[in-house]
Order: structure tokens, then C-alpha cells, then sequence
């Protein structure tokens, strides 16, 4: 059930929900389930008696009730959490300005003119209304609104920009040569499957299936099915060996062991966090000397393919980009890269600037 502040979930004998909302020796049964309209109004009555909040619950139909609801729902609270506090942002941000508006008053125009007053920040407001396409896409599957006024609101241009930077071969060179440990397989793992890093940290052994690993990408919630390269299929088996390794010497001295799921793993066998592979990643790096943005592996997966020759659309069906627009973008500027060289291999092979035998150099 969803992690929600002071409820507690319990099945009965008939095998159905019950809620209660718990706290400080207080228990009261709340109304319908997690997400529902019902439960939202029942929840926030409760709640805000102990918050010192008015108990009146945003009215059905508006935005701030839309809110709540996504807030308390297992889409939001089973992300990440670093994701959740990226969402929470925005999210709050547009609350601020519609929250007692219905929802049937939020257009795309309307989501047009947030955009805009956000243009300032590109970024953000592009981020800002990827939130509200996630948050109205909810309110779709709970019949909490008829429409997703973000659906079709294009992206600003960001200039000079296209994200985070890949780095550079000597980078990556060098952490291939020397890393070590958990940092090291999922180094490998980015780099040759082009998938972020929360989607790395939850690749797991069993998701390995006809000579590649079955990904679940949980930002746009896409199944991909990514062909494991020979070098990574080489790293894979070291590291496999490794683990079976460290569990049998682990087990045998009588420390906590565990043959562990996920590839990416703790020395205890157990998945890592977020946060907790963070801390082994930049020590890792710290100890290289190498500071480089794991996202950046991405960007060099999906530029290495695009100088392979793949198309953007053979690209987008190993990285998983939702639209073919980034893809397009690394490809363009490929592909001039590429069509410079051979330019200047022409140039440099013809005889500009040569003088002629029969130049006497006169002015003209």
C-alpha cells in the first residue's frame, strides 16, 4: 500500500483495505482508498485538526484537489525521492496560482502563459510542464479530469544548450581502466545500455533475457528490451564472479551476506539507494580524480550510437527517449561534425593557397 503520513493500512478477514488515520494514541477509519477523491476529503479532514490547518478539504473538481491526491497516491509516493522533490516544486508552484480553480478552466493556453512567465528558465519550465503532463495524465486514469491540457505543449528552445555534457574519451578511458566496485558495473552499465541512473541501480540478474536485460525506466515508465554489448557482457561475468565471491567469504566468517538481485549491489548483497550510491560514486571518483555527471554516460551512449551511423529512431529504441527531438538534436550535430571532416580532408587535398608555376605572385 502507499507510504502516507499517520495512515495505517490492515486487510480483513473478507481480504479488503481498511485505512485508519493513527496518531498520538488517536485512530479513526478513514473513507474509500488511497487516491480517491473519498479518501482525500476524509484524510484532510483528520489531518488538518492536528496541523492546525482549516478542515475544509480543496472542493472536488479543482486543481488543489487534484493535487492532494497525487500527492498521497503510490505514482508519487513510490518514486524516488529525489524525484518527488523535483515534482514537488513545480507542482506547488502552479498550486500556488490555481488551486481552487477547476480543472475544466485549465487549458492549454493557460499552461501555454505558466510556460512562458517561467522562459527566463528554459529548463525549468520545461521540466515544469513535464511535472503537470505526469500530474494531469494521473488525474486521467482517476477520473479526476477529462483532458491533459500539457499533453501537447512543445518544449522552449534552450539555446547552445542540449543537457548535461558527455565526457570526454580520456574520462572515460581512464574510470574503464581503474574504477572499482559498485561504481565500476554501473559505469558500464549506462555507458553501453544509455538508460539514467535510477534505472541502472534497479537492473537486476534476472532481467537478463536472450543476450540482453530488460528495463522498466521509471521516469516515463517504458519497457525497453536493451542487446547486452561484449564489453559489457564481459564486465557482467566479472562482476557476477565477484559477488558469488565476496558471498561465500562473507557467509563463511559469519557476516551479513546475501546473494543479491539487482546488479549494481552493496557488499552485503542488499540494493543501493539513491543517496547511498551517490556516496560510492563520488568517492569513487574523488579517488580518480575523474568529476563527471553520471548522466553524462547517457549522452555518450546515445552520441556513440549516433556516430555508428544509427538513425535517431534505432537510437531512440535503445536509450528510451519519450520524444525523437533530443535524439535528433545529438544527430544533427553529428553528422555536421562528420560532414565538416570530410570537408576539410577535400580542402586540405586540393590546392587552395598552393602557388601555381606560373603564379609570379603580382599583386592583384
Amino acid at each position: 500500500m502507499a507510504n502516507i503520513q499517520y495512515v495505517q493500512s490492515i486487510k480483513d478477514r473478507y481480504g479488503r483495505w481498511r485505512h485508519y488515520y493513527r496518531r498520538k494514541g488517536f485512530r479513526q477509519a478513514l473513507d474509500g482508498q488511497p487516491g480517491t477523491p473519498e479518501f482525500l476529503t476524509s484524510y484532510t479532514a483528520v489531518h488538518s485538526t492536528f496541523e492546525g490547518e482549516s478542515s475544509s478539504a480543496p472542493k472536488p473538481g479543482t486543481f488543489g484537489a487534484m493535487v492532494t491526491a497525487y500527492l498521497s497516491a503510490p505514482e508519487f509516493t513510490q518514486l524516488r525521492g529525489s524525484t518527488q522533490d523535483e515534482y514537488r516544486r513545480h507542482i506547488e508552484d502552479a498550486r500556488l496560482l490555481w488551486s481552487d480553480i477547476p480543472l475544466a478552466g485549465i487549458t492549454k493556453k493557460v499552461v501555454l502563459m505558466w510556460r512562458n512567465s517561467r522562459s527566463d528558465r528554459p529548463t525549468t519550465a520545461n521540466r515544469g510542464v513535464e511535472t503537470l503532463r505526469t500530474l494531469f495524465k494521473f488525474g486521467l486514469d482517476y477520473d479526476l479530469c477529462e483532458d491533459n491540457p500539457a499533453k501537447t505543449v512543445k518544449s522552449l528552445r534552450i539555446p547552445d544548450s542540449d543537457g548535461w555534457a558527455p565526457w570526454p574519451k580520456s574520462a572515460l578511458l581512464a574510470f574503464a581502466d581503474q574504477s572499482e566496485g559498485a561504481a565500476r558495473i554501473a559505469f558500464y552499465l549506462a555507458l553501453f545500455t544509455g538508460q539514467r541512473r535510477a534505472d541502472v541501480l534497479a537492473m537486476r540478474w534476472d532481467d537478463i533475457e536472450s543476450g540482453g536485460i530488460h528495463v522498466k525506466q521509471e521516469k516515463t515508465n517504458q519497457r525497453v528490451w536493451v542487446p547486452i554489448h561484449p564489453l559489457l557482457a564481459e564486465e557482467m561475468a566479472e562482476e557476477r564472479d565477484r559477488q558469488t565471491k565476496r558471498y561465500k567469504d562473507r557467509a563463511a566468517k559469519g557476516q551479513a551476506a546475501a546473494i543479491g538481485l539487482t546488479i549494481v549491489q552493496k557488499r552485503t548483497g542488499e540494493a543501493y539507494t539513491d543517496d547511498g550510491f551517490g556516496t560510492i560514486w563520488n568517492r569513487e571518483q574523488t579517488r580518480l580524480g575523474i568529476k563527471r555527471p553520471f548522466h553524462g554516460l547517457r549522452k555518450n551512449a546515445t552520441v556513440g550510437l549516433l556516430e555508428a551511423g544509427c538513425t535517431a529512431k534505432l537510437v531512440q529504441s535503445i536509450t528510451g527517449h519519450a520524444t525523437m527531438e533530443m535524439v535528433e538534436l545529438y544527430g544533427r550535430r553529428v553528422n555536421q561534425k562528420k560532414l565538416a571532416r570530410e570537408a576539410m580532408t577535400l580542402l586540405t587535398s586540393s590546392c587552395f593557397l598552393e602557388r601555381d608555376e606560373n603564379d609570379t605572385g603580382d599583386a592583384v
